[in-house]
This record gives structure tokens, sequence and C-alpha cells, in this order.
């Protein structure tokens, strides 16, 4: 069985807390707040939350379960 980092959604929630980000917001204002918090994804890897966000189809987030949802969807490969 392998190992898995699992505190990449918390890493985020910590950088939204720390920039102040509340909800309804758009993605360009959002990014533009913490766009340039790094956040680790992995035991080795940190990516900016720009960078994280890259592949995520919708503009505005009506909640933080909204945004969530469009990130883990952004980023999740299906083989």
């Amino acid at each position: 069985m392998g190992t898995y980092y699992m505190a990449a959604a918390h890493n985020v929630v910590r950088a939204l807390d720390a920039g102040g980000i509340g909800f309804p917001i758009s993605k360009k204002d959002l990014l533009a707040k913490v766009g340039e918090a790094e956040i680790r994804i992995d035991f080795d890897k940190k990516i900016s939350l720009s960078e994280y966000c890259s592949n995520i189809k919708i503009d505005n987030f009506e909640n933080k379960a909204q945004f969530f949802c469009a990130l883990t969807a952004a980023n999740t490969a299906f083989a």
C-alpha cells in the first residue's frame, strides 16, 4: 500500500484564511489575493495556488464548498 499526502486541502484552507477570503468570490479576485501562496500538494512538492487552480473551469464561486469541488475536479486524473 502506498503513502498518500492528504493535507493539500488543509493547506489551501490555511491560505484562504490567511488572505481573508470570503465567498462569493470570482476566481480572478481569489487569485489576485492569494494566488502567490505556496501550497504543499505532496510530501516533496509545493506549487502556487494560481498553478493549483489553473485547470478550474468556472469563474465564480458562491461558497467554499463550490470552490473545493472545482479544485478537486480540476486536479483529479481519471485513468
